[in-house]
C-alpha cells in the first residue's frame, strides 16, 4: 500500500497534464485566424465569405471587377 503523501503526489501530476492541455487547446483555439471577405454592391452586402472571389463582374448589378492595390 502507497503513503498517503504518493496519491496526493500522483493527483497533482495527474492535474499537471490536464491543465496543460487546457492551455494548449485555448492558446490554439485563440492564435487560429480566419479572414472574412464582404462584396457590397449599392452599399448593400451581397455576399459573404472565408475565400475571396474571382469574378470579373458584380453578379447583382453586372459591373466590372476593379482591383485597388
Amino acid at each position: 500500500m502507497l503513503p498517503k503523501n504518493s496519491y496526493i503526489f500522483v493527483f497533482v501530476k495527474a492535474m499537471k497534464k490536464i491543465i496543460i492541455a487546457a492551455l494548449a487547446i485555448i492558446y490554439m483555439g485563440t492564435s487560429t485566424v480566419a479572414t472574412i471577405h464582404m462584396h457590397y454592391c449599392m452599399g448593400k452586402l451581397v455576399s459573404m465569405g472565408l475565400l475571396p472571389g474571382k469574378v470579373d463582374k458584380c453578379g447583382k448589378c453586372g459591373m466590372k471587377n476593379i482591383d485597388e492595390k
